[in-house]
Formats: structure tokens, sequence, C-alpha cells
């Protein structure tokens, strides 16, 4: 119920500010709003491509740490793991990466949940093999429905957001009701 009330207050400020601008405004926002990878230009997959190797570089320096809050937060702590301070830290540092990813491509919907998963499963939980799935998984799925939008209606270019969110909302769903199943 949280998320349905988030949903409708967000979904309010959004035509609010629809309301406000005049129509150019207005369809830039409803363009980034459906995401898109079409607005990125050298400057902004620089800057991307920079971030993604910070990132990926602290996915590599904390090794450690991340397996350790796999096998459970009582285990992380009896090794001398901070897992309070280390969990702020790293959702602010995915925060920070996300958000800049977000400020140029908008909301691209389900990629982050539906390629961990696989990832997981393809990497069978070794750390290193489920983070090379998931990064080379999640470019190669988001080249896929970016592909899938620039051809479907052709030569019309629908925003890779709508795509994946097609993809994606089945997925999450099959995903709930396997969990469900398993806690009966």
């Amino acid at each position: 119920m949280c998320g349905v009330a988030l949903n409708f207050f967000y979904s309010a400020l959004i035509v609010f500010f629809q309301y406000l601008f005049d129509y150019a405004n207005t369809f830039s926002l409803l363009r980034w709003l459906m995401g898109g990878i079409s607005v990125a230009g050298y400057h902004e997959v620089i800057l991307l491509g920079s971030l993604l190797l910070l990132f990926l570089l602290a996915i590599i320096l904390f090794k450690k740490e991340f397996l350790l809050l796999t096998a459970g937060e009582h285990f992380a702590q009896s090794r001398g793991l901070p897992v309070k301070h280390f969990r702020i830290a790293a959702f602010l540092g995915l925060t920070f990466f996300v958000g800049a990813v977000v400020s140029i491509c908008g909301p691209i919907g389900f990629v982050a949940l539906i390629v961990p998963h696989i990832s997981r499963l393809w990497g069978k939980n070794r750390y290193g093999q489920t983070v090379a799935f998931t990064v080379l998984m999640g470019g190669g799925f988001l080249l896929l429905a970016d592909w899938l939008a620039r051809t479907l209606v052709a030569p019309a270019d629908i925003p890779v957001g709508i795509v994946t969110s097609l993809f994606g909302a089945p997925f999450f769903l099959a995903l709930i009701l396997s969990q469900l199943k398993k806690a009966e």
C-alpha cells in the first residue's frame, strides 16, 4: 500500500509539472520519464563510463565485505565488519551511481531487477562470476531492449524504458509468485 500511495503522490507531482510547462518542455519531460539512451552523447558516455569504472573498482576493493554480508549480518559482525556503517556507505555509493545514470537517461525500469537474479543463477553465487555476468548481461539486455525499441514500430523510436518495463513487469510478477509458492 505504501508503494501505491507513493506512486499516486509522485504521479500527481509529475502531472503538476507537466501542467506548468509549455509543450516543448512537457514533451522533453515525458521522453525523459520513459527512459532512453538515445539522449547520451560522447560526453555522457565518458562520464558514465568513468563512474562505472569507479563502481567496479569499489566492488572489487570491498569484495570481502560484500561476501561477509551475504553470509549473514551476525556472521559479518562476528568477523569484525561494522555492518551498519558498511551498509550505509554501500547504499550511498550505489545511490550516487544510480542517480548519475538516471539524471542522464531517465528511469529505465527493471534492468536492475531482472539482470542480477539471472546473473546469480548463472554465476552459481560466485562473487566474481556474478559481478561479471551482471555487468555483461545488464549492457546486453539494455542493447537488446534499445534495438527492439528502435525496430518494433520503425521508423518511430520508442523509449527503451517502455521495452524494459514490458519485459520486467511480468518477470517481477513471476518472481513474486515463485517466492510466495516457496513460502507455502
